[in-house]
């Protein structure tokens, strides 16, 4: 966050547009990083047979909650 601080200040942008950019930043990384293991389990439940009413249950709680945030 200091760098994009740096990088964004010395292209005279202001505290309003940098605060935007590195909190919609933040948001996206957070979402990859929780939406690719969702992601995974979705795909690898039924590849691997272990598809149980459960699992799905856990997996569509994931996609809700993700789709929630």
């Amino acid at each position: 966050m200091g760098v994009t601080y740096t990088i964004l200040t010395s292209w005279r942008f202001g505290a309003g547009p940098i605060v935007r950019s590195v909190l919609v930043t933040g948001v996206w990384n957070n979402l990859v990083k929780f939406g690719m293991p969702l992601i995974a389990m979705l795909l690898a439940i039924p590849l691997t047979g272990g598809l149980t009413p459960h699992r799905m249950i856990a997996a569509a709680a994931g996609v809700a909650a993700l789709v929630v945030t």
